[in-house]
């Protein structure tokens, strides 16, 4: 209507008027639609203003010129950077680190068995059924070194297989041949050898594959420990767990050196119907357990 009046004028009024009002309302909307400034040149100033507050204050307070002051924060700033770099690179390079090599089981700290630590490194030779020899590898030695699959006991690590007793030494030469990259996770000091420590074995640059402790007894090949597994059934259970599920269900199914005598039809129906019992009531006792 306004702007039909200020084109035509009004009976009352001038059509000047009207027309100022409209030039009025319109660079009111110009205004309104206009888009809006950024925010970060204003939170810029804003900040640094605040800074400017808080460093005035400090400064009022203590005595002592802003310049200093603006000086002690960076060189605290800069030290608190350090001391968290080098805590990282501590925990980074601790015990097994990437760099520092264990050469033998004496030079084992003792702080890497109670907290189950986990080193890396290559099968040499199989002493036993149960105990193998590793040469301690890390990232960077192995990167700038290559390994001695020929060195000598002391500078080798004695590995115990933990929480099984393997039945004969084919089976672990099979499992861990000479040359082969492991992941060893500490558990404890071996009770039947002393000289060893008992571990945990995976396959190296295979993270999510079984360990080879649990592979060898649901292959029939191992038999879950009387002896020598307190610290697996406290510290690891979910693993000793799977390891007596696997043998039972590797048993009862005969196999591997389960397999030794060839038993008739009606007695491996018996046997299956009775380790699918087994099996599945397992699971029924880990979860009452659990809760």
């Amino acid at each position: 209507d306004l702007r039909a009046m200020a084109d035509g004028g009004s009976p009352d009024e001038p059509s000047s008027k009207y027309k100022e009002e409209l030039h009025k309302i319109v660079q009111r909307e110009k205004r309104d639609i206009a888009p809006t400034p950024s925010m970060l040149p204003w939170l810029g100033r804003s900040a640094t203003q605040t800074m400017d507050g808080i460093l005035k204050k400090i400064s009022e307070a203590s005595g002592v010129d802003q310049g200093t002051i603006v000086v002690a924060g960076g060189l605290i700033g800069a030290a608190g950077a350090a001391t968290l770099a080098a805590a990282g690179a501590f925990k980074l390079l601790k015990y097994t680190g990437f760099a520092m090599r264990i050469k033998n089981n004496r030079h084992i700290p003792p702080g890497a068995i109670s907290t189950h630590e986990t080193v890396c490194g290559i099968v040499t030779r199989i002493e036993d059924e149960n105990t193998f020899r590793m040469l301690h590898a890390p990232f960077v030695y192995s990167m700038v070194a290559r390994p001695d699959l020929d060195a000598p006991d002391s500078e080798t690590l004695r590995i115990r297989l933990a929480g099984v007793d393997v039945m004969g030494m084919d089976s672990t030469k099979k499992m861990l041949p000479r040359g082969k990259s492991v992941a060893v996770q500490l558990v404890s000091e071996a009770v039947v050898d002393k000289e060893a420590v008992a571990a945990i074995v995976w396959e190296r640059y295979y993270p999510f594959a079984s360990s080879v402790n649990l592979r060898l007894v649901s292959q029939g090949f191992a038999k879950v420990a009387k002896v020598d597994n307190r610290v697996l059934r406290i510290h690891f259970s979910s693993l000793h767990a799977q390891l007596k599920r696997a043998e039972w269900v590797s048993q009862n199914l005969r196999r591997g050196k389960w397999d030794e005598t060839k038993p008739g039809l009606g007695w491996s129906i018996i046997k299956g119907v009775r380790t699918m019992i087994v099996y599945f009531a397992s699971f029924v006792r880990g979860s009452s357990t659990q809760k």
